[in-house]
């Protein structure tokens, strides 16, 4: 039943889950975004805050990602009575969105399994990998010889032609753009060559699904990673866009619409307020943490695209309040591997001099704006400070995000008293 417990407090949360076109998946014979809807009408609910976990999240991940996260603003009482001082009969509600953002993972929403081969082994990894990615012929063809390559022991010198001609089917079947900055998020890299990505594989293998650690594997991990962001934007323009504007409209004309999201859920939430059909009235806050997006994303002119708008320049007149972002070093997820998947190398620390053609705003915050963004420490609990309504924040938040091992380090250690009181402040500023 997706209306789920946070653990250790006494509260609950709604998990309306989409498949991955978009379309609400039925719970029980219905849609559970209509429980949401009744209860935004008859609960007199003065804030909605709805989320989107980002990329390999599947329904068991979903459901800790939001326990947590909602754990935490929860944990946060000074803010809930900061709230609740500033509007009389204060009442939240709390919405997690799930999409299937991971390759091979567990999307049954009752009883949630484990990826595993079954049977004909090949046969299992090929169907499960075009149901992920896309279902052709020519996709089902590539991705065998793909696998059968990748069962063979040890890693060639060289990506054997085959592989090499079956990525660049894959690539084609996929759809997916290259090198334009002002297009969708989706576009965010250079041509894709799985050479390259071979050869970064053979230095610093990027674990594939349940763990196959081949290198041979890795140019999939890539095209799955930008598979998964070009569904976050389809999802977000499609049903979810409908959700939220049903929301906007249920609410009372004085509640609040907050939206968070993390890593490739900032294209989810981003989409949802700013290339779907036309919100009632703008949403009051946006938080971004630790966005798998352009950092041109937001731009108003792109002069490395020839002046063309970022993506999401339009969302600055539909968010009322704040968008505040946030960036970590200790992040490599967005630091490392981002511009790793988009064919490039080079462009990991913070502080690089020039902001780069391909780059996150996790690690380099929304640039290219007018009036500029306004960089500044993540600040800590109990340090006064308030966000302007329409403003753009990017907060360094190094000193919290900083937890985390493996490829992503701390990209996902966001479930933190001082994230959590950065979406608390962002959403008391956007309700004036």
């Amino acid at each position: 039943m997706p209306i789920e417990q946070v653990p250790t407090h006494d509260a609950s949360y709604y998990l309306v889950c989409f498949d991955k076109h978009g379309d609400e998946r039925k719970e029980d014979g219905r849609l559970f975004s209509e429980e949401v809807l009744r209860a935004v009408r008859d609960e007199d609910i003065t804030d909605i805050f709805v989320m989107s976990h980002g990329w390999k999240g599947d329904v068991p991940a979903a459901r800790d990602q939001y326990g947590r996260w909602i754990g935490a603003m929860l944990a946060n009482v000074d803010d809930i009575a900061a709230m609740k001082a500033g509007r009389p009969g204060f009442k939240a509600l709390f919405v997690g969105l799930h999409w299937p953002s991971l390759p091979w993972g567990a999307e049954d929403i009752g009883a949630p399994v484990a990826f595993a081969f079954d049977g004909d082994e090949e046969r299992s990894i090929v169907d499960d990998a075009v149901d992920a990615l896309v279902d052709t012929p020519t996709a089902r063809e590539a991705l065998a010889v793909i696998f059968e390559h990748a069962a063979l022991p040890g890693n060639p010198p060289d990506i054997p032609n085959a592989v090499r001609q079956a990525y660049l089917q894959l690539n084609a079947e996929l759809d997916l753009g290259s090198g334009e900055l002002a297009g969708a998020p989706d576009e965010d890299r250079a041509p894709f060559d799985p050479d390259k990505a071979y050869r970064n594989a053979k230095s610093d293998v990027i674990s594939f699904g349940g763990g196959f650690g081949k290198a041979l594997l890795n140019p999939l991990v890539q095209l799955s990673f930008w598979t998964m962001k070009k569904r976050a934007r389809e999802v977000g323009e499609g049903g979810i866009a409908t959700f939220v504007r049903a929301i906007t409209k249920a609410a009372s004309p004085e509640a609040g619409l907050h939206l968070m999201g993390h890593s490739f859920g900032c294209i989810v939430v981003a989409a949802a307020a700013g290339h779907g059909a036309e919100l009632p009235k703008p949403v009051s806050s946006m938080v971004l943490v630790q966005g798998a997006l352009s950092l041109w994303s937001f731009a108003p002119q792109i002069d490395l695209d020839g002046g063309k708008p970022g993506y999401f320049s339009a969302l600055s007149g539909k968010i009322a309040g704040p968008i505040v972002t946030t960036q970590s070093s200790h992040d490599s997820a967005v630091g490392k591997l981002y511009p790793l998947a988009a064919g490039i190398a080079g462009q990991v620390a913070m502080d690089v001099p020039d902001l780069p053609r391909y780059g996150a705003v996790g690690t380099f915050g929304a640039q290219g704006l007018q009036p500029d963004a306004i960089g500044m420490d993540m600040p800590a609990l109990g340090l006064a400070h308030e966000y302007e309504r329409n403003r753009v924040y990017n907060l360094d938040a190094s000193s919290f995000i900083c937890e985390g091992d493996g490829l992503g380090g701390a990209h996902n250690d966001i479930a933190k008293p001082e994230v959590a009181h950065a979406v608390w402040k962002a959403a008391a500023a956007g309700r004036g």
